[in-house]
């Protein structure tokens, strides 16, 4: 299956090496996050946190595949939370941003906290648009 977002795959040109291998350049991965996210859509106002939220994206896309990410509270390798974060919309961003003005806590560690979320996203967007559509029948 064609992920929406295929035609964003890095090029060669886009790559750098580390070690043996070749990894996405960090201006290119966050390009690539940024039209993910469809930055440009955004309101003014919160576009600086979706603009955050694209360079933690970033980030994962220029790991190597051999690093790991800790997700809430497991280790995962970068290559597999890098396609998982294939799958992220701006729906994905908005849950995340809406979800994260919830919080009553302060966070210590925002960018692991954003990590988790972004993750977690692709897997809850829709359970949770259905629990609500339930809960308000």
């Amino acid at each position: 299956m064609k992920k929406q977002y295929d035609s964003l795959r890095f090029g060669d040109e886009d790559k750098r090496s580390v070690g043996e291998k070749s990894v996405p350049s960090f201006r290119t991965a966050l390009g690539r996050a940024r039209k993910q996210a469809e930055i440009d859509g955004w309101d003014p106002a919160v576009r600086a946190s979706v603009d955050e939220l694209c360079k933690i994206v970033a980030l994962i896309y220029v790991l190597d595949g051999d690093n790991r990410v800790y997700i809430g509270g497991e280790m995962f390798p970068a290559s597999v939370v890098a396609e998982i974060f294939e799958d992220l919309t701006p729906a994905h961003f908005d849950a995340v941003l809406t979800n994260f003005a919830a919080v009553k806590n302060p966070v210590a560690n925002k960018r692991a906290y954003l990590t988790t979320a972004l993750f977690n996203s692709v897997f809850e967007l829709e359970a949770d648009a259905v629990n609500k559509v339930g809960y308000l029948m």
